[in-house]
């Protein structure tokens, strides 16, 4: 391969999930409203991104602008839960073990023990060979100096390379710089990244793909006017609102046993989940109806919500930041009787656990003001 001539195995704006690194992992409640905490799930991020690749599926990308101002998904969203089990994932690995005992090594050899230089070269080579062989790799980069920075470290996508100079500069999908292709080049003081950051070294990280859960995606048309029936997703669970039916106790909204008397929050969404919501002529209250039956949101006693046949107009659409309603706004509907929100809580837990069979959620109204209370519009096929 001659000087400038690259080959990539993935798009580099396709290898991203909509947002950046941040997410910050209580691993332990303590008294006194404290917590443990770690940064970031790089490892769980490239993990997913190549989950999906192997299994021919699209990415689900969340833009970050729907999760402000935090700009990544809370734990109990489908897509942050993924993310954490493939973190954990990650760490239970041989290879794992890397993260710490490279972190213990010198950058030169000593002696009889060959420093982390060393070592790199031997693992560059390795990764060359699998991307020709048209294989993605996850990288292990190393930048602790000691065990206990080892958290310092860092996990990414290697996806192709080219020659410069006569050297190899791999190309890498980054958790930090999503969408941006990132250069990782040799230099007498480390390896250096485009994206600013400096590694000791790396060394191929051990990756097995695994079946992706379902994650609903968000519309990939944000600009475009809602004017008609569309899909929608609960922001901080990644659910989708769907119509169900109530298969234990007695509803007095159900009709025959075949049609819809409530609404679900579901890891799945078909062409068939679409929903009208009617434009008030004078600005007020607008009636939600399923599109495929046409029942009605209600909102019921204790804060349930309720598919009804004949239901008024009682929720008061609100977008943020005003405007026309867009397939990338963030919405509320607030029910006009009560000033609550539809919306539902998501599943807490006390210290991080991976999720492999994420469920159902039932919608139920919340604080208007809560973040619990955003939608926005889904992609559906």
């Amino acid at each position: 391969m001659g000087d400038g001539t690259a080959r990539r195995l993935l798009d580099p704006r396709s290898a991203d999930l909509g947002f950046a690194n941040r997410f910050s992992n209580t691993v332990l409640d303590l008294p006194g409203d404290r917590a443990v905490r770690t940064a970031g799930r790089c490892g769980g991020i490239s993990a997913v991104v190549l989950d999906h690749r192997t299994a021919d599926l699209p990415v689900p990308r969340w833009d970050a602008r729907l999760f402000a101002p935090a700009h990544v998904p809370p734990d109990g969203h489908l897509l942050a839960d993924a993310v954490l089990t493939r973190q954990l994932d990650s760490f239970a690995t041989p290879s794992a073990v890397r993260f710490l005992t490279w972190s213990a090594l010198p950058d030169a050899d000593l002696g009889p023990v060959a420093g982390v230089r060393r070592r790199t070269r031997h693992e560059l080579d390795r990764a060359v060979e699998m991307l020709d062989a048209g294989r993605p790799v996850v990288l292990g980069l190393v930048t602790a100096r000691s065990p206990v920075r080892a958290g310092d470290n860092h996990q990414v996508v290697a996806y192709g390379h080219l020659r410069r100079h006569g050297r190899t500069v791999l190309l890498l999908a980054d958790s930090n710089s999503p969408g941006h292709e990132v250069e990782l080049d040799e230099t007498p003081h480390g390896w250096q990244a485009s994206n600013g950051a400096r590694w000791r070294g790396f060394f191929v990280h051990r990756w097995a793909p695994h079946p992706p859960p379902p994650v609903p995606t968000p519309s990939r048309r944000p600009t475009r006017r809602v004017d008609g029936p569309v899909g929608l997703l609960h922001v901080t669970s990644g659910r989708a609102l769907r119509a169900g039916t109530i298969r234990s106790g007695r509803s007095p909204h159900r009709t025959d046993p075949g049609t819809p008397d409530a609404a679900v929050l579901d890891v799945r969404i078909t062409a068939g989940d679409r929903w009208r919501v009617d434009p008030a002529p004078d600005g007020g209250p607008v009636r939600v109806r399923h599109a495929a039956t046409g029942r009605a949101l209600v909102a019921g006693t204790g804060g349930r919500v309720r598919l009804h046949a004949d239901a008024p107009p009682s929720w008061r659409l609100e977008v943020e930041g005003g405007g026309p309603w867009r397939e990338g706004d963030r919405v509320r509907l607030v029910d006009d009787g009560s000033g609550r929100a539809l919306g539902t809580a998501r599943p807490r837990r006390l210290v991080p656990v991976p999720v492999r069979h994420p469920g159902r959620l039932a919608p139920h109204l919340v604080d208007a003001r809560s973040p619990d209370a955003w939608w926005t519009v889904a992609e559906l096929a």
